[in-house]
């Protein structure tokens, strides 16, 4: 009987394992946090050269660039001010440089902006930095290193006869910060670009919403371009009110976007969108809560070794002001495994995720300032 019992213990125990793996619960939250904030989503965080993290924000006036390991040890800290008031928003690294990108006020009063663009060494000290832009307001959001050793900025512009609706702005520079080509892509509705990437064949894919000057929704807009800049397609992805925040591509071409779906009653679920090449949509999938008044949102996401995907984002609850970190992961069609919300009751936003092997790396913000915190792959702090 004594080793019976001792069997029904062990598969008692094995069960409740294998069903805490796959629930809901909220695990009790691990962060290292440093002064400041960060802004746009998914491109605010990057990994250096050397294996550590990069992250760029804003303390106050100046602007930020933090190098930590993946523990999050924080190796060094820079906060300069680049003139006028000033916001960073991108960073990425080519060949040991770093490189952050953002806005300026050009003119305060008339909220005219030049996208900027500060060029550091690997210890964190400024180089140089330069200003990109027409006569309006045009405004810094992502940067990439690309293949052919240059760099890339994807920004919003009212010039080029854009007006305050604004049109997608791309400006291509060498390491140097000369100017290789800039475009702007004019549409009669308004886009805002949140994510920028190159794809394997070397072209350039942003991702972000399409809005309608008569405020009759949103679309998710993807904007495909060649190495030169020339324009290849656009795509809108409805029925409105969608948001597209991060893109990556599969090896095989496919595009798997995240971002969030508007739903009735004051709410939105995290959204995962499949599509090939063109981005004609394969198939489409929301998570979260239809519950009145809890918006839920995907900022990034990334593939897993085994092909799974995961994403980060937030949960707001509008019935008690909680805000908090969420991972979501899906498997290779994007059915939904698991669905976390971690303990964070000051505000928590995870805006960036990262892999390391089969770990989650997350950045973003709290009420307390940056934040950084790492899990498995099954959403369990480290």
């Amino acid at each position: 009987m004594k080793q019976l019992s001792l069997i029904g213990l062990v598969f008692l125990t094995l069960t409740a394992c294998k069903k805490e793996k796959n629930s809901n619960s909220e695990p009790t939250a691990n962060y290292h946090t440093f002064a400041g904030d960060i802004g746009i989503r998914d491109n605010s965080t990057c990994l250096s050269d050397d294996g550590n993290l990069l992250i760029c924000g804003n303390n106050g006036a100046d602007l930020s660039v933090l190098k930590i390991t993946k523990s999050g040890t924080q190796i060094w800290r820079t906060d300069f001010n680049a003139g006028n008031t000033s916001s960073a928003s991108g960073i990425t690294q080519k060949n040991g440089e770093i490189f952050v990108c953002g806005y300026t006020y050009r003119n305060y009063a008339s909220q005219n902006m030049d996208v900027l663009l500060t060029k550091l060494n690997a210890s964190g000290d400024t180089i140089w930095t330069k200003t990109y832009g027409t006569t309006e307001a045009d405004r810094g959001n992502n940067i990439i290193a690309t293949s052919d050793g240059n760099l890339l900025i994807s920004a919003r512009t009212e010039g080029f006869g854009a007006g305050t609706f604004g049109d997608i702005y791309l400006i291509k520079v060498d390491v140097n910060g000369n100017l290789i080509w800039e475009a702007s892509y004019a549409d009669p509705d308004q886009e805002t670009a949140y994510h920028l990437m190159e794809t394997q064949n070397g072209e350039y894919l942003v991702t972000g919403t399409n809005e309608d000057p008569g405020g009759s929704g949103r679309a998710l807009y993807l904007l495909k371009v060649s190495a030169s800049g020339q324009q290849l397609w656009t795509k809108n992805i409805g029925p409105i009110w969608k948001w597209g925040f991060s893109t990556i591509e599969t090896t095989s071409g496919e595009l798997i976007i995240c971002g969030q779906q508007y739903l009735p009653f004051q709410q939105t679920q995290v959204m995962l969108i499949k599509t090939d090449h063109l981005g004609n949509v394969i198939w489409e999938k929301e998570y979260g809560n239809t519950q009145f008044g809890i918006s839920e949102t995907g900022n990034s996401v990334k593939q897993n070794p085994d092909g799974t995907f995961t994403i980060c984002g937030s949960v707001y609850d509008i019935n008690t002001g909680a805000t908090k970190i969420i991972l979501v992961k899906a498997d290779e069609n994007g059915n939904q495994i698991w669905f976390k919300k971690f303990n964070d009751y000051t505000g928590g936003n995870a805006l960036n995720l990262l892999k390391d092997g089969n770990d989650n790396i997350l950045t973003g913000n709290r009420n307390e300032g940056i934040f950084m915190t790492k899990t498995d792959g099954d959403g369990v702090y480290k």
